[in-house]
């Protein structure tokens, strides 16, 4: 029978304790409704710029509650009533507080943004894009198996730098 020296016991004791730490401080696992509101957002965003682009709102469909999709079709109209559509790109985004109860969730962020309205008929004339810094809350709701964002709310008003349009 072998028994351990007091050094032995002492770096085992050791180990232990860095072993439980880093397993403390190991990355904590999201919820995964507050990771599924998250990524609906994130999808949200990128379809947005895409419909923007192509002026094609129905690119929301199944990602945006029919309102949400109205509103970004009159703003697509207004683009399109000045001979313009929109190029963009978000720089960053930021989540805050994401809530979920039930049926509906809204998640709070900071976004940068970059873009820039183009001619319908000179689209590869580029102008200097124009930045601008959003606070937004996105809210929820439950659709299928999924979330949609039914609206989407400026918290704050927003900065903007940069010239072109």
């Amino acid at each position: 029978m072998s028994t351990r020296s007091s050094s032995e016991r002492g770096l085992a004791l050791v180990c232990g304790a860095i072993a439980l730490a880093a397993h403390a401080c190991g990355p904590r696992t999201e919820d995964p409704e507050v990771h599924a509101v998250r990524t609906a957002v994130i999808r949200y965003n990128q379809r947005l710029v895409e419909a923007y682009r192509t002026r094609r709102p129905d690119l929301l469909d199944g990602i945006a509650s029919p309102t949400e999709i109205a509103r970004t079709s009159r703003l697509i109209t207004g683009l399109v009533a000045r001979a313009q559509y929109m190029e963009a790109r978000q720089d960053e985004l930021r989540f805050g507080k994401v809530r979920v109860s039930g049926p509906l969730a809204d998640a709070d962020t900071e976004e940068r943004w970059a873009y820039e309205h183009r001619a319908l008929s000179r689209p590869d004339e580029r102008a200097p894009p124009k930045e601008a810094t959003y606070r937004l809350k996105y809210r929820l709701k439950r659709q299928g198996g999924g979330w949609i964002v039914d609206e989407v709310l400026e918290l704050g008003a927003g900065t903007s730098s940069g010239g072109g349009g």
